[in-house]
């Protein structure tokens, strides 16, 4: 059978692409073959410990995306972190930054051709640009979070009783006591060399967490994806659970785009309104605000701060998490992650439930094998509620 591609190459057009092809190491005849071109968005840098994983991540999807016939393209951005620009002249970068990631996003994706697009989120300003040009392109795609920092302990208190749940916020008040003279310089040398064994986004409910949540609320991100650790330490590789949310995460895609799903059939009123929800009920950061705003432009849903408001009026917190809370965000992970706090407030009815998810079900159906918090081990991570249709808290 005569190879086709020989023609097609042979166009001056579709020509002048496999030069291209093979000048970036490319094969055209099999660039040809491939069922999708899926974007591979990422901020990675080596700068910070917020998003030092995402290449890592990014080169596994490429991996994973190849493995189902399709061709994965990296396209980069710039991830600016509050932990190095908050308090100096050069903090003005990092909300802007969010806008200038989400173009840098999109840009690279309609350059390159994308019929399909995963975003590796991170750092509080990635997490939003996440979803901006998911929401603003509508091409099939979801989002997968590099994860947050596996939380530290050590054998003094007050820090000693929070046990294996110490996060950057412990070095700040250990910063603090030590200025009053109430532990002493060893004591905040371990804090500092303890508290955060490895990479990850900082391990309470601040904006990479919360705006992870908002991710998995409001369909956008696996279940479980919004709370796993990023690695074991700073000298492992990512953490198991990122490779599985990586590969899961592809598979879904290919599902998405066999079922015609797109953001926007996603990103809809009700699922703003979840993602608000659950966000509220683990205390999350009230950057929310300034994010879920952009995000809902993008996406075309009428949704103002008043609604914000609204939400939190009526909505229990019943996470204990840190700041506001004992336990760092991976204690979460460790007991089943945000699907437990979606399935107490679903419970509630204060969630949408029939709203369409990444997997391709309902919110309802993706929470319906999910424990409820008063049905787990023993644990007072998640709070238990009232569990009827309807009912009171």
């Amino acid at each position: 059978m005569p190879d086709k591609s020989v023609s097609y190459w042979s166009d001056t057009k579709h020509g002048l692409r496999a030069v291209e092809l093979r000048a970036a190491g490319f094969e055209p005849s099999e660039a040809v073959k491939t069922n999708a071109v899926v974007t591979i968005a990422n901020a990675y840098t080596n700068a910070h410990r917020c998003n030092n994983r995402v290449r890592r991540i990014a080169d596994l999807l490429v991996d994973a995306v190849s493995s189902s016939g399709g061709q994965g393209l990296l396209v980069g951005a710039p991830a600016v972190s509050d932990a190095l620009t908050q308090g100096t002249e050069n903090a003005g970068y990092s909300l802007v930054s969010r806008d200038l990631m989400a173009d840098c996003m999109e840009t690279g994706h309609y350059a390159h051709h994308g019929n399909a697009m995963i975003v590796v989120s991170g750092c509080d300003k990635t997490g939003a640009a996440a979803l901006m040009p998911l929401a603003r392109t509508n091409a099939f795609g979801l989002v997968v979070y590099p994860g947050t920092s596996s939380p530290g302990r050590v054998d003094f208190e007050p820090w000693a009783s929070k046990g294996n749940n110490l996060t950057i916020m412990d070095y700040m008040e250990g910063s603090a006591a030590r200025e009053a003279g109430r532990i002493s310089d060893d004591e905040l040398a371990s804090l500092q060399r303890c508290v955060m064994p490895g990479s990850g986004t900082c391990g309470a409910m601040f904006t990479a967490n919360t705006m992870s949540t908002i991710a998995e609320a409001i369909g956008m991100m696996l279940p479980r994806g919004a709370s796993h650790p990023a690695d074991y330490d700073a000298a492992s590789d990512i953490h198991d659970d990122v490779k599985n949310q990586a590969h899961a995460s592809v598979k879904a895609l290919y599902h998405l785009m066999e079922m015609g799903v797109r953001p926007r059939d996603i990103m809809v009123r009700e699922a703003f309104e979840n993602a608000v929800t659950t966000a509220y009920a683990m205390g999350g950061s009230t950057n929310l605000y300034l994010h879920v705003l952009a995000i809902a432009r993008e996406a075309g849903v009428p949704f103002t701060i008043d609604d914000l408001q609204r939400i939190g009026e009526r909505v229990p917190l019943i996470a204990n998490l840190q700041p506001h809370g004992a336990y760092a965000m991976v204690s979460l992970h460790n007991v089943g992650g945000v699907p437990v706090v979606m399935k107490a407030l679903l419970g509630a009815g204060l969630l949408h439930g029939d709203v369409m998810t990444v997997t391709g079900k309902t919110l309802a159906e993706n929470l319906a094998e999910v424990a409820l918090p008063e049905n787990l081990p023993a644990q007072d991570v998640v709070f238990s509620g009232c569990p009827t249709p309807g009912g009171s808290w």
